[in-house]
């Protein structure tokens, strides 16, 4: 009497157009077009402005260049060269930019009235003074001129992790985490701005104080890159806070699988703490809106593991590539193992790590190197257990000659 395999359930495959959306789109590209059509429909309900229709089109061409990057990035042949990938790094980075240059017209649009006198308040009542008042005694230019350095160098630190991560680095699932942080970072405080608007201290409490700051070259810097370039409402939460300490605690998560990156991680928690500090001590922030970045930065850091480990699974059940695939870098030089075979115990497969690293010599030419068989010979990777070890390259081999019983 034959026996009969019991049937395996079906497993139903996922929309066509899902697909088709996941191959194009990162999550990252999402919630920044998410971010955008928010902002377009603020801007769309909002009462009559002069900068009105120009933020619109703005923010409509925003949007029309993102998707198109993404669709000639990831949806022709183009998109697979280092070309391509340059060309979508580029992109993605320029958008964020774009996004903060328009705030200073685009944010008297969705609202007109301001909340420092709440912010101020509760300042008040926390301190029972105003903080950036209560410095001022202890102010002489010297000081001003130097944590205006540390204001200033926000630009330069953000550059640098921009370049570095994007053009430097390895590309891999840390990529896609910074990617999702620094996009969460920027619109969700974007947003703040449009629901928290304000001027803060410099101008609100600009009766309450001697008089104004007195600094050198870099105090000259920062003053008119904010009167130039500023959003000029853009105090709640404060982005010079939650941008650079995310960037410290992305650094120092990275540290933690590469110990290149201890010395980054140390240096951009120093500056990350003086730049805070900066934000109060030069007038630009209450002490709440610096609660409130580093709130948004914590809570960004904590979330972006899991979003972009889910994106990352997502993205290769439904057949679409790494977010940021390899290729283009500034150095191709050695590089150190990357981190997601311990980020993601599910990744120790032959079609996760077999594209990452080569199989030693002896192995024979083209053969794929199993995961257990790879973490016991890369001494970086440490050891498996008995139980996790797979089978050698010649039982791989043999295994892979029999018939399939599928």
């Amino acid at each position: 009497m034959q026996h009969l395999a019991p049937a395996l359930p079906r497993t139903s495959s996922p929309p066509g157009w899902l697909a088709a959306v996941a191959r194009v789109f990162a999550l990252h590209d999402l919630l920044l077009l998410g971010y955008l059509a928010t902002v377009a429909t603020l801007l769309l309900l909002a009462p009559d402005h002069p900068h009105r229709a120009e933020s619109v089109r703005a923010t409509v061409g925003t949007m029309a260049a993102l998707v198109a990057t993404c669709l000639v990035a990831r949806g022709t042949p183009f998109g697979a060269g280092a070309l391509g990938a340059w060309a979508y790094r580029t992109a993605i980075a320029a958008v964020v930019v774009a996004n903060y240059l328009v705030l200073q017209r685009l944010l008297p649009v969705v609202r007109t009235d301001t909340v420092d006198v709440a912010l101020a308040r509760i300042d008040e009542l926390v301190f029972g003074v105003q903080p950036a008042v209560w410095l001022e005694p202890l102010l002489s230019p010297r000081i001003v001129e130097t944590f205006a350095f540390f204001y200033f160098s926000y630009f330069a630190l953000c550059l640098s992790f921009v370049v570095g991560i994007l053009w430097v680095a390895r590309r891999g699932r840390l990529t896609t985490e910074w990617a999702i942080g620094t996009v969460l970072v920027y619109c969700v405080g974007q947003l703040g701005y449009m629901a928290v608007p304000g001027f803060g201290p410099i101008v609100h409490l600009a009766h309450d104080f001697a008089g104004p700051l007195e600094g050198g070259f870099f105090w000259d810097c920062v003053q008119r890159a904010v009167a130039s370039g500023g959003a000029q409402k853009d105090v709640f939460p404060s982005l010079h806070t939650a941008a650079p300490v995310f960037f410290a605690l992305h650094a120092a998560r990275r540290a933690r699988f590469d110990a290149r990156w201890g010395w980054p991680a140390a240096i951009t928690a120093v500056f990350a703490a003086m730049i805070v500090l900066s934000t109060v001590i030069l007038r630009w922030h209450y002490v709440v809106d610096v609660v409130a970045g580093l709130a948004l930065a914590f809570g960004v850091a904590a979330s972006v593991p899991g979003l972009a480990r889910a994106s990352e699974r997502a993205r290769r059940a439904l057949g679409a590539r790494r977010a940021f695939a390899e290729g283009g870098r500034f150095w191709s030089g050695p590089q150190a193992p990357t981190a997601e075979s311990r980020l993601d115990p599910s990744e120790n497969s032959e079609q996760a790590l077999g594209a990452w690293f080569p199989a030693p010599r002896g192995t024979g030419r083209g053969a794929i190197l199993p995961a257990g068989a790879l973490l016991r010979w890369h001494p970086r990777l440490g050891k498996t257990s008995s139980r996790a070890a797979s089978p050698t390259v010649s039982d791989a081999r043999s295994t892979s000659s029999r018939p399939s019983s599928s």
